[in-house]
């Protein structure tokens, strides 16, 4: 059952996220106090915005073109346009009517999507990839206001995809001043050279979801003595 918290406290409760997504998340927290889930009915992606106040459904839509084919899927800050991304185009929906609004190609050099995320104002969309079949991956930054690419950049570092990431929380996260990048909770890029930066050691957080509260902070959710109850602490990371 996924949970959602306020200082600690239970505020919403939804049915279990589908388990058949596995290669992106399933549930964004929006603005407003809303939420935005995906599941899979009837064999199609699902599309639902429910305002979590009252817990009425706001809109649901599927109608996504190429959706066997996805590969990561995101969300403006704001709320306002979804994101679905095959490894060719990415799609572009506005959230409450679901209606199709852009499409954006992806450039050739890649070969698979493994992440992407808006920074904190939604100017920039940031996307990790696969490319060229080289062994480092590429990091690809696009102003969303004018769909230019600012940066398309080696990373110098192989990062690798993950299965079932749901468990890890979003496989890729700006951090707070939007300087960095957080890749799965471990790996940091640079935005402005678009190397990679610094993989956080290891520890007994690091199967667990974590998030970047500030470039020195980060929130990990870790097992307690009770098998059945998990704990949110902070972690200081100096950088």
């Amino acid at each position: 059952r996924r949970v959602l918290f306020r200082s600690g406290e239970c505020i919403f409760s939804l049915e279990s996220p589908d388990n058949r997504i596995r290669n992106y998340r399933r549930d964004w927290l929006l603005a407003g106090q809303k939420l935005l889930s995906l599941r899979i009915i009837d064999n199609r992606l699902q599309v639902t915005l429910r305002d979590l106040q009252t817990g009425q459904v706001i809109s649901t839509w599927e109608d996504m073109p190429d959706q066997r084919n996805f590969v990561t899927f995101s969300v403006t800050p704001g709320g306002r346009f979804a994101l679905a991304a095959t490894n060719q185009i990415l799609y572009v929906h506005e959230i409450i009517s679901g209606q199709l609004v852009g499409q954006v190609p992806i450039p050739e050099s890649v070969d698979e999507l493994i992440g992407m995320a808006f920074n904190s104002d939604a100017t920039e969309l940031a996307i990790v990839a696969s490319y060229n079949k080289k062994p480092s991956s590429q990091l690809w930054c696009l102003d969303w206001r004018t769909g230019e690419t600012v940066l398309l950049a080696d990373t110098g570092f192989k990062l690798d995809s993950l299965h079932n990431v749901y468990k890890l929380g979003p496989a890729m996260e700006w951090v707070p001043g939007d300087q960095l990048l957080l890749f799965y909770g471990r790996d940091l890029l640079d935005r402005q050279t678009g190397r990679f930066f610094y993989r956080i050691p290891e520890n007994i957080y690091w199967k667990m979801p974590r998030r970047a509260l500030s470039p020195t902070l980060l929130l990990a959710m870790m097992r307690s003595e009770d098998p059945s109850v998990r704990e949110y602490r902070s972690d200081r990371k100096s950088t």
